[in-house]
């Protein structure tokens, strides 16, 4: 199989998204993914705003291994300069890290920001009265005992159950879970359990 390396180009300001595909009918490709997708954001709501039409898309080069893929995508990405003047988030390759004016943005929008007073009075206000007998408490150590929790599992127990969003967030949390139909892809897209999603749907459901 091939790899190819592609270029999406608006034809109305010019600006470029670079990527990679394993796939063999590039056009195909891209009105299949064009919808949002982890880590394409800004070419959605690109898309969104001046429509699929107005997007050229054309292979740019090849490759027959996924590091030479890699390579080549993050030297495209330099040389069309499509994170600042286009719309790539990150440096290319599989593995690409989050630039640093994404991690700005990310932070400005208020992802994985820290509780409010209120909500940490009210946080601490639902375990008052909650006293756990020795008892309990030899059980509950004893359960854990011998428990090997993996990184990525101690990540996600403190970063998606208690999980905060900002009101634009679940509104697009809203309309992703009734594109997809599925707690579980919303949930991998925004960094959050299903029952998180589940419940933002219920809520947004109630008042709406």
């Amino acid at each position: 199989m091939i790899c190819t390396i592609y270029k999406i180009t608006n034809l109305v300001n010019n600006k470029p998204y670079i990527g990679q595909t394993w796939k063999n009918d590039l056009q195909k490709y891209f009105n299949k993914s064009h919808i949002y997708v982890k880590g394409r954001i800004k070419l959605y709501r690109a898309i969104h705003k001046y429509g699929a039409q107005n997007f050229h898309i054309e292979p740019i080069a090849y490759a027959s291994h996924q590091e030479d893929a890699d390579q080549a995508e993050d030297s495209f990405i330099t040389k069309y300069d499509s994170i600042k003047n286009g719309y790539n988030i990150r440096r290319g390759g599989a593995r690409g890290l989050h630039s640093e004016e994404t991690k700005r943005k990310i932070s400005e929008a208020g992802l994985g920001r820290r509780h409010s007073e209120e909500t940490r009075r009210q946080m601490s206000l639902s375990h008052n009265g909650k006293v756990f007998s020795q008892q309990t408490k030899a059980k509950m150590s004893g359960a854990k005992a011998g428990k090997r929790v993996s990184p990525d599992t101690e990540f996600k127990k403190g970063h998606t159950a208690n999980r905060m969003f900002t009101s634009e967030q679940e509104t697009m949390m809203v309309s992703r879970y009734q594109e997809l139909k599925s707690s579980y892809k919303v949930a991998d897209i925004f960094g959050c359990n299903n029952t998180t999603v589940l419940n933002i749907v219920k809520r947004h459901a109630q008042h709406g």
